[in-house]
């Protein structure tokens, strides 16, 4: 028999939390433990709750946590990780059990050894108005059902649906996918079931397990809550991108318009149409809401703390060090101006890594220098010649900062490159990549151009992006424009020495594999384009452009099986490469020197 361990989150609950307690002791599968996760003001009665659950053998424990501290997903994961249960039930306060079997009935589904959640049925209660109780059946219908990842063609966002108003998940499954995602706004259930329907799980609806459970919304209510649903899965591409949640809820629209006519209930459709507007333009504003004034976006949320805590940790940021590494080769010429605009961030707690490559040029001099001057700079020479990718992993092996951004040696950075960049990462801790455009200047420091990103800007897929780049176009751009966790590229495997020209390529790929991608439609660094540099002798005809686009034909073979590219779209793919590196190579021969 498996053992389960309720959580229960609690913020000023009101008479249903009273009814919730009576319903969990009178369970005929009752519970191991019961945590109780108390947000602000102490609970009444907290003693008489512990000695009512320990007449029953069943030992209630409470922690708890300010209302800054809160956080739905990363609040819950700290409760969970206190348990020790084989499945762990979480509750909202307001949640009450319809009958004695709620905790029975759940735990059936976990007999099959595919589903790593389940979730129970959502009653409306007695003074559920009549299109919030439609809403409740059009949600929670009488028959059960277990979804796949093979039910995503046929269900859409309706797949990975799971509320935590009454949940149940396979703990060592929640732990194996790393649980709830800390500091989200909205949805922490449904980006784990999403996780966990891309990991091969299932995901039950136990229509036998009932709770009473609904809401009594405005429609201002209606419409902040859209809002932050939006931007919940605006935040979260990487599961929300699986299906269209915009169709679903027309459907819903259209049949509770039907219902309420069917039914006589003319008097409803003016609510519903009110309603119904309000959430419609809730969620295209949360879609959008980075392009919303910051003081506009905490005025419509219904989780204003939520953004205060986001201005609080972007504050923070000053704290966090970074590191930039310049791979050097004879790089005498241009290293100086690189390193000074390296120095001139905005961000300060920086390190600056120079690691050279056994240059025969004056190089090391002008780094010694530098580093006389400021205690930021560190130099590291190879013990022998490693080669591009070689010095690029070196790089990362004796970068100590959180996060890293690698500088080809004739680069620039623009004063808050370091800055702007770092942000994301502070926001969204899905975040493996974060990436800026990129000013294109000739070998005096013109201006010869610009290189714009994926031309969606904010959080985006990583696969998606990898996928579109493979196909289309390097939309990854140079080591200068990407900052990235040292964490995440020790796990990814760091650059494949196997490539000579598009290391980089390769690599980026694999990082935005990891999860999501943060864009930056802001020109933070400049890339100086030179006929002599590695990109300039690789571009058009000749020897090393036909290595080039070799090198471009084993990258699509290494990656595109598994993001998804047909034999059709690799051969489209090389065929692109070849005309494009010939269009380059006319570009270059004009603007370079």
């Amino acid at each position: 028999m498996l053992t389960v361990d309720v959580i229960i989150p609690t913020y000023r609950p009101d008479g249903k939390w009273n009814r919730q307690i009576a319903g969990l002791l009178r369970q005929t599968y009752p519970p191991c433990r019961v945590l109780i996760v108390k947000t602000g003001e102490p609970l009444e009665r907290q003693e008489d709750i512990r000695a009512r659950f320990a007449r029953q053998g069943i030992p209630a424990e409470f922690m708890s946590v300010t209302p800054e501290e809160f956080d739905h997903g990363g609040t819950r994961h700290m409760a969970a990780e206190r348990c020790d249960g084989d499945l762990l039930l979480f509750m909202t306060d307001d949640a009450v059990p319809a009958d004695c079997y709620l905790i029975e009935n759940l735990a059936k589904a976990f007999s099959q050894e595919s589903v790593a959640a389940a979730y129970a049925r959502q009653l409306p209660d007695q003074t559920c108005r009549v299109i919030e109780r439609y809403t409740r059946s059009f949600n929670y219908p009488e028959e059960s059902r277990v979804k796949t990842a093979a039910d995503l063609e046929e269900l859409g966002i309706k797949t990975f649906f799971c509320s935590n108003v009454c949940a149940m998940y396979r703990r060592s499954v929640y732990e194996e996918l790393g649980g709830f995602p800390g500091n989200t706004i909205f949805n922490e259930d449904m980006i784990f079931a999403g996780r966990l329907i891309q990991a091969g799980y299932a995901i039950a609806y136990e229509a036998k397990a009932k709770v009473i459970h609904s809401h009594h919304y405005n429609c201002t209510q209606q419409f902040s809550r859209n809002f932050d649903l939006a931007v919940s899965q605006k935040q979260n591409p990487q599961v929300f991108g699986m299906a269209k949640s915009e169709q679903e809820g027309i459907r819903l629209v259209r049949q509770t318009a039907g219902y309420l006519i069917k039914n006589g209930r003319f008097d409803q459709l003016p609510a519903l149409i009110v309603g119904s507007g309000a959430k419609f333009l809730g969620y295209r504003l949360g879609k959008c809401y980075d392009r919303l004034p910051e003081p506009l976006v905490r005025k419509i949320s219904m989780n204003k703390r939520y953004w205060e805590k986001q201005q609080a940790v972007r504050g923070h940021g000053e704290d966090v060090l970074v590191s930039v590494c310049i791979p050097a080769y004879n790089s005498g010429a241009y290293i100086e101006k690189t390193m000074e605009s390296v120095l001139n961030q905005t961000h300060k707690n920086l390190e600056l890594v120079v690691v050279d490559d056994h240059s025969a040029d004056d190089t090391v001099k002008i780094v010694e220098g530098m580093a006389a001057k400021d205690s930021r700079v560190r130099l590291e020479i190879n013990p022998r010649n490693l080669g591009l990718s070689g010095n690029w992993n070196a790089c990362i092996r004796h970068a100590k900062g959180q996060y890293v951004k690698l500088l080809c040696a004739d680069d620039l950075l623009y004063p808050d490159s370091i800055e702007k960049e770092l942000a994301p990462f502070l926001v969204y801790p899905d975040v493996h990549l974060v990436m800026s455009d990129t000013r294109l200047i000739d070998a005096e420091g013109r201006k010869a151009g610009a290189f714009y990103r994926w031309p969606k800007k904010g959080l985006t897929e990583g696969r998606k992006l990898a996928r579109r780049s493979l196909l289309f176009n390097n939309f990854f751009g140079a080591p200068c424009n990407n900052l990235f966790p040292r964490a995440s590229a020790l796990k990814a495997g760091g650059f494949d020495r196997r490539f000579s020209y598009i290391p980089d390529f390769d690599f980026w790929v694999r990082m935005a594999c990891l999860g999501q991608v943060y864009i930056i439609h802001e020109c933070l660094n400049a890339f100086r384009i030179r006929r002599d540099s590695n990109t300039g002798e690789v571009m058009g005809e000749g020897g090393r452009g036909q290595d080039y686009v070799k090198e471009h034909v084993w990258l699509v073979k290494k990656h595109g099986r598994k993001l998804g590219l047909s034999k059709a779209a690799c051969r489209f793919s090389v065929w692109w490469r070849k005309s494009r590196s010939r269009l380059i190579h006319i570009y270059l021969k004009i603007v370079t020197k």
